[in-house]
């Protein structure tokens, strides 16, 4: 088993917890379920986004 250094646990536990604050702040809000979904998913479209820009500028 890989024991980690508390340094490299801090990133993780940061987006852990603003995974967390985000959906807790989207299920309090009071939008249609359809909108809901869609304002769900609209950060990790924007990572891939920028994670697959980042790979296809890198590699020129």
């Amino acid at each position: 088993m890989l024991i980690r250094k508390p340094k490299k646990l801090i990133f993780p536990l940061f987006l852990a917890l603003l995974g967390m604050g985000y959906f807790g702040a989207l299920s309090s809000l009071e939008i249609n379920f359809f909108f809901r979904g869609y304002a769900a998913l609209m950060p990790m479209q924007a990572v891939a986004l920028v994670y697959v820009m980042y790979l296809r500028w890198s590699s020129r």
